[in-house]
């Protein structure tokens, strides 16, 4: 499941996802500043509209057990954003490599790109797909 390249344009519309965990000792941002940092990130791409912002203080061990991160998909289903931003891949979920295809192929098969602040530079190329299963 290599990462493409966003096809994300100036139409697009963003749906941002924070999330910090106690089980993570709290070493991620704030919620707050994750959000900033994806608003920025967004206005560096040349991307439209933040759409949705979804913040979450919960384990990301499973998406299934997030009510927020499973809103944000079924919002995405219904064509509410474009692409899916968060801070760091850990944001996004500190599943498994199966669970995150499952997330991320959902996603895609709903025309959304998903896209990390601080790790897309690594998930380009040939050892993308592989860096995704690592992080």
């Amino acid at each position: 499941m290599r990462n493409k390249p966003s096809s994300a344009t100036s139409d697009s519309r963003v749906g941002i996802y924070a999330r910090r965990s106690k089980d993570d000792g709290d070493k991620a941002a704030s919620l707050p500043d994750q959000i900033e940092a994806c608003e920025h990130y967004a206005r560096l791409k040349g991307w439209g509209p933040i759409a949705v912002v979804e913040r979450e203080n919960r384990s990301g061990v499973s998406g299934f057990d997030r009510p927020r991160f499973l809103a944000l998909v079924e919002a995405a289903e219904r064509g509410m954003f474009h692409v899916l931003l968060t801070l760091d891949m850990s944001r996004f979920g500190r599943f498994d490599a199966d669970e995150r295809g499952y997330w991320v192929t959902r996603l895609r098969k709903a025309g959304v790109t998903v896209s990390h602040v601080l790790d897309d530079d690594r998930l380009v190329g040939e050892a993308g797909q592989i860096m995704g299963a690592v992080l």
